[in-house]
């Protein structure tokens, strides 16, 4: 904020009706919560101030509408004569979020050039709980004259003056002032903000007006002066547009084929039968068919049809992109209709329909609504771009025709990205001003997408329709064409998209016609919930660092607590991904470069997916800077751990897997020094960062002593320490008429009989407060003589420690690392007991030992009192 070129004012306008008195407080409430003070709200309205504070505040303003006074012209006029600033007219009873303009405020400031903002909301009931959040497309033409999806907008007063104001358009007054700064200055003045700043009363919903919004695109195109029809949409409260045009083009139809008449057959038939649009041609583009029937079908419609019926031969290798240029040239249309042989026509105005957006001059291609025979379900409404790492189509396979899926967007009209070449229309003179397909690098797959990619750079507009509808099998030529050759189709898919996200990754990675917040990972337009979306990519002031953390306490400890901590210190915009143990689900590179982190961490990474990701993230996102984490000898497991097989089973070679990863990574942090010994050569630049303990919970936790009548002696760990504990049965079995053992997680069966208190283990986040709770007089700490556990850190001693518990433990390499005030003991049954007894005959030397330890650990071992060493680590030099 310090930072902004100017300080912006927010001035809230609203009309309140009697009754909504209580609505309006909401409102103030929720302005009042504003970290950004400079802000104003004017009421206006019938009657007087409700209240006292209109007068005494200088932020609220009561404005009574004259009698006899038009309330649009008296709202006009008084933001008219407001000084420069930005005004907003809002319903009574929205509600912000506390950072809603300190938000606009960034944005504002960043892109000068947008005069008008709205941004991502939901509603919120009058018991005050959210729900039905949109999450809403960059500015989208065709989308805006279907439905009022954009919802309240902000408007600098500028433009406000120069727009002549609001339009008597009750409850979708923002709706026309949008087209109208559209029709001003064109989509690049009109800003998105992908974030749920506003949160509209529930009543809202009611007051939605499917005339009001149709008056609103009537008076917009008037204004604009294109010729359409306008009638109610598919989905509810939507528009559809039916531009007139007195001309009529001719249209060439180019469908490729090899063989299958039995899908080419009804797909030509139906195209004959039920088009009513009539200036077309067709060209059947041959790909070496085998099939006598099919040439027999193809002389029969040409004797039919004479001229509008052409065949051409394409005598090589299928490859859809040649194909599609080599009708192109032959084409005599000034569109071109690309169509799948496995498709087929179900109404009579389809193309009609098509063509009458092809021919709006700011429109390049326009795509149709494709449907599965028999299920009906969808299988092309829009092309997505990311999902399935480059693009996928939306609600495929997932919504059935007659459902209009997340904010209608299945019967809208709208403004995609890319849409299927199944059924795609072109203007011939754009497809040959970029060149056509690309037949070098994109022969089968994408294609289509890196066209429509091409003719979104040069300015033009992608519209998909819903109600052009057509059958479509799905791939069958493709299908058929390399059912023999799975191999080498595979390895040719694999090129093709390599190529696409070595082409279009930023374009991939921030699709315009979808939102941030929606997950890339399913075809269901779902919430993201995995992937972290918590910072704006829009601005950098702080370094972003991705963590992928193993389930469990390491990953708290080694990724997920210092993340948070940092985050919290406002060192650096941490976040992280949870996967399971094996690491099922991979992040898609789309996935990486739609969050834009600067640093990806990879904890432990050891199984396929992970090496090919940090693979991948080294070739396609080149500048992201890499660092693999290991806190366990995972090389050199022992034989007794509860990972042993686990490890021997799926990573015998893994420490070939950590050499594979590490050469595809920048920096190595290790939790010990041995950790870095093992890996000295198979990468140079190797950071050691101790466990540590957050302040939070850990010094808010007491744990009291001389809870019972016997000593509380006890451990606690997780199932890996089979080995570690096999020392203390006899320990135990010999000391427990002399105290009452506490075990918590792991306990072999053969020390239970002996164990006065169990505990199950609990998850992660309870884990501190349950640690506390067995209100311990001495802790142990054993662990076998192993090179794996000569590796390990500190941790458990820290744990103990910063409760006050005195410990006893095995003399080995982490348990004297810096020193620690324990006591130290060999893995003999006479030394433990004799130790035991020892320190525990002595009251006043275990309280001291308690004391001490918790010292030692305060003073070296808290993490935020190091996240410089963090910080450092997670940044590249």
């Amino acid at each position: 904020m310090m930072s902004w070129s100017v300080q912006p004012i927010f001035h809230l306008y609203m009309f309140m009706f009697e009754g909504e008195e209580s609505l309006l407080a909401n409102t103030i409430d929720s302005l009042a919560r504003q970290f950004y003070h400079n802000w104003k709200l004017t009421v206006i309205a019938d009657g007087p101030a409700p209240d006292v504070m209109f007068d005494e505040l200088d932020v609220l303003e009561w404005m009574s509408l004259p009698a006899e006074q038009d309330p649009y012209i008296f709202l006009n006029h008084l933001i008219m004569k407001q000084p420069d600033g930005w005004a907003m007219f809002v319903p009574a009873g929205v509600q912000f979020e506390a950072h809603t303009f300190l938000s606009m405020g960034d944005y504002i400031d960043q892109y000068p050039q947008q005069k008008l903002f709205y941004s991502d909301d939901d509603l919120i009931s009058a018991n005050g709980t959210r729900h039905s959040p949109r999450f809403k497309p960059d500015f989208n033409l065709d989308m805006l004259r279907s439905t009022d999806y954009a919802g309240l907008a902000l408007c600098e007063t500028n433009l406000f003056r120069s727009l002549g104001g609001f339009d008597m358009l009750p409850a979708h007054e923002n709706y026309g002032l949008i087209f109208k700064a559209f029709e001003l200055l064109g989509s690049s003045a009109i800003g998105h903000i992908s974030d749920v700043l506003i949160h509209l009363p529930e009543t809202i919903q009611r007051q939605m007006n499917q005339p009001t919004m149709q008056m609103a695109v009537e008076q917009h195109l008037q204004r604009l002066g294109i010729n359409a029809y306008l009638e109610p949409g598919l989905a509810q409260n939507s528009v559809r547009v039916e531009y007139k045009w007195p001309l009529s083009p001719l249209v060439t139809i180019i469908i490729p084929t090899k063989d299958k008449i039995e899908y080419l057959r009804p797909c030509v038939d139906s195209l004959f039968l039920k088009t009513n649009y009539l200036n077309f041609e067709l060209i059947i583009v041959d790909n070496q068919s085998e099939d006598p029937d099919i040439l027999e079908y193809i002389n029969a419609l040409q004797a039919l049809h004479g001229e509008r019926v052409r065949r051409l031969q394409y005598p090589y290798p299928f490859n859809y992109a040649a194909i599609s240029n080599l009708a192109a040239k032959e084409a005599k249309g000034d569109y071109l209709l690309f169509l799948n042989n496995d498709t087929e026509v179900l109404h009579a105005e389809w193309l009609d329909r098509m063509v009458r957006h092809a021919q709006r001059p700011e429109v390049g291609i326009v795509g149709a609504r494709l449907v599965y025979p028999e299920s009906g379900l969808v299988q092309h409404a829009g092309v997505v771009l990311g999902m399935d790492s480059v693009a996928d189509h939306l609600f495929l396979g997932v919504r059935d025709i007659h459902e209009s899926g997340y904010m209608d967007r299945a019967h809208l009209d709208q403004n995609f990205s890319a849409v299927t070449a199944a059924c795609l229309m072109i203007r011939k003179s754009i497809y040959d001003d970029v060149g056509g397909m690309d037949e070098k690098n994109l022969a089968i797959s994408y294609n289509d997408i890196d066209l429509c990619l091409e003719v979104r750079e040069k300015g033009y507009l992608v519209t998909w329709t819903p109600y052009t509808v057509l059958v479509h099998h799905g791939s069958i030529s493709q299908i058929s064409e390399f059912s023999s050759r799975a191999d080498e189709n595979s390895r040719r898919f694999m090129g093709e998209k390599a190529f696409m996200l070595k082409k279009w990754l930023p374009q991939i990675a921030n699709d315009p016609a979808y939102n941030r917040n929606l997950t890339l990972t399913s075809r269901e337009i779902q919430i993201e919930a995995l992937m972290p979306t918590n910072w704006d990519t829009n601005f950098h002031d702080r370094n972003r660092v991705l963590g992928l953390p193993l389930a469990g306490g390491s990953g708290d400890y080694r990724v997920i607590q210092p993340f948070s901590a940092l985050s919290h210190a406002a060192l650096a915009q941490c976040e992280y991904y949870r996967f399971n143990h094996n690491f099922t689900k991979p992040i898609m590179i789309s996935e990486y470069a739609r969050i834009a982190p600067e640093t990806v961490l990879f904890h432990a990474a050891l199984n396929d997916l992970q090496l090919k990701q940090l693979d991948q993230l080294k070739e396609f996102l080149p500048d992201v800077f890499r660092i693999y984490s290991i806190d366990d000898l995972l090389t050199n497991v022992p034989e007794q751990s509860s990972a042993y097989k686990e490890i021997k089973r799926h990573f015998a070679d893994a420490k070939s897997r950590m050499r594979r990863a590490l050469q595809s990574s920048d920096r190595l942090i290790v939790s010990t020094q041995p950790l870095a010994d093992l890996c000295v050569g198979m990468i140079d630049d190797i950071k050691v960062i101790p466990n540590r303990l957050p302040k939070e919970p850990w010094l808010s936790l007491r744990s009291l002593s001389n809870q019972s009548i016997k000593p509380r002696v006890g451990w606690a760990g997780a199932q890996q320490h089979q080995g570690d504990l096999a020392i203390m049965f006899e320990v135990v079995k010999a000391t427990a008429d002399e105290v009452d053992w506490i075990f918590m997680g792991m306990c072999p069966e053969n020390i239970k009989p002996y164990v006065h208190e169990y505990h199950h283990f609990v998850p992660i986040a309870d884990y501190p407060a349950k640690l506390a709770s067995l209100n311990l007089d001495l802790a142990v700490a054993p662990l076998e003589i192993h090179p794996f556990n000569e590796s390990k850190s500190n941790l458990r001693l820290l744990e103990y420690g910063v409760l006050g518990w005195p410990v006893i433990c095995t003399d080995i390499y982490p348990y004297r690392t810096n020193n620690p005030p324990v006591i130290y003991v060999q893995n003999q049954v006479d030394e433990w007991v004799a130790a035991i007894r020892q320190i525990l005959a002595d009251k006043a030397a275990l309280t001291d030992a308690g004391s001490a330890l918790k010292a030692w650990v305060l003073q070296h071992y808290m993490l935020e009192d190091h996240l410089d060493e963090w910080l450092e680590a997670l940044t590249r030099n």
